[in-house]
């Protein structure tokens, strides 16, 4: 029975999906070299494809191209199965392991795009019930998915994220940067809190500390009035979208690490900050005390006055930040994508031989 992977995300820009997607596809390669992996033909992620000897198959990419083109592909093959690593997979075909990291679209649909969330509602119940298998990234987000599908929680196992960075105690020792700056990494979306943190960071007058955004804006979110709090604090230093060497030397300069978020499947780049030896300040919802256990200082993301307490906590008490570091150190070694793909392939070929 030959294995393809949708690999529909190699057309997509850089989110934490595409990097689970990603990641865990470059390991399944290095599992079993004979895994074909099947993309649209506008691929942004060329170098990621060339090492996956990725086919193009069909036209346009997307909704469209998983939906009507990937089942043509398959209309004349039976002995195969599919693996979708994104939050869709196409209704039409059989023999499928799914993916949903989280149902995002349903508690805080203002943060999707009215097709992504109608398509999502539409796709992902059906997907659910015919496929072999779903996957997960959290007990958390498995917990809601079979809550609110309905789904036997045998039928859902947890494959957790990983860091595409690897711990480096010389790397992490280098400073670049002058700055103290406080780093927090994110699509800017509303779920993700970006109020709360400027309003908190706004009542710290520390002239000598800085806020850094990394992320990219979306549009289905009206952020004027966040880009007005960013202009209107000179401290505040939003820098868009960066590549992975840029941001990991963000990471190890960084005097610490907040994600103050209201709802997370995993929150990736969490781990990100640890392997790089940042310690990490975090909101205590969703999934986030699941992945990060006792090695980050939490705060409640709907109290404005906690998350600027715990940002002066931290910068006061230098000690308490070695700790982090340490505690975040021994975090990351629960996660690799290594370990990820291995359980995946394992769950695969269990699946193969029913």
């Amino acid at each position: 029975m030959q294995i393809f992977v949708n690999s529909v995300f190699l057309a997509n820009n850089i989110s934490g999906v595409t990097r689970y997607a990603i990641e865990i596809s470059k390991e399944l390669k290095k599992i079993n070299p004979n895994i074909k992996f099947i993309a649209p033909p506008k691929i942004l992620h060329q170098e990621v494809a060339n090492e996956l000897n990725v086919i193009t198959f069909g036209k346009s990419k997307g909704y469209f191209w998983e939906q009507i083109m990937l089942p043509l592909f398959f209309k004349k093959r039976k002995n195969y199965i599919l693996v979708n690593l994104q939050n869709s997979a196409p209704i039409f075909c059989k023999n499928q392991i799914v993916t949903l990291c989280d149902i995002k679209y349903i508690h805080y649909p203002q943060c999707c795009s009215f097709i992504s969330k109608t398509t999502l509602r539409i796709i992902v119940p059906r997907v659910l019930k015919n496929c072999m298998y779903v996957i997960t990234i959290s007990d958390f987000s498995k917990k809601e998915i079979c809550d609110f599908y309905k789904i036997n929680t045998n039928k859902v196992s947890v494959i957790y994220c990983g860091s595409f960075i690897k711990y480096n105690n010389e790397s992490i020792k280098k400073k670049i940067e002058n700055e103290k700056y406080i780093l927090t990494v994110s699509t800017l979306n509303y779920h993700k809190n970006f109020d709360g943190l400027l309003d908190a960071f706004n009542q710290i007058k520390d002239s000598n500390v800085f806020l850094y955004i990394v992320g990219e804006f979306t549009n289905n979110y009206n952020l004027k009035h966040l880009l007005l709090k960013i202009k209107q604090n000179n401290r505040i230093k939003y820098l868009g979208r960066v590549d992975d060497e840029k941001l990991i030397k963000l990471y190890q300069n960084a005097f610490t690490f907040i994600y103050p978020s209201f709802y997370e499947g995993f929150g990736m780049p969490t781990l990100e900050a640890q392997a790089c030896g940042c310690p990490v300040i975090s909101s205590n919802q969703a999934s986030l005390p699941e992945v990060l256990q006792n090695s980050a200082l939490y705060f409640n993301p709907y109290n404005t006055n906690d998350i600027k307490e715990k940002i002066l906590f931290l910068l006061n008490n230098e000690s308490v930040r070695k700790k982090l570091i340490s505690k975040g150190n021994n975090n990351i070694k629960r996660f690799s994508w290594q370990k990820s793909a291995e359980q995946l392939y394992k769950l695969i070929e269990s699946v193969k031989n029913q």
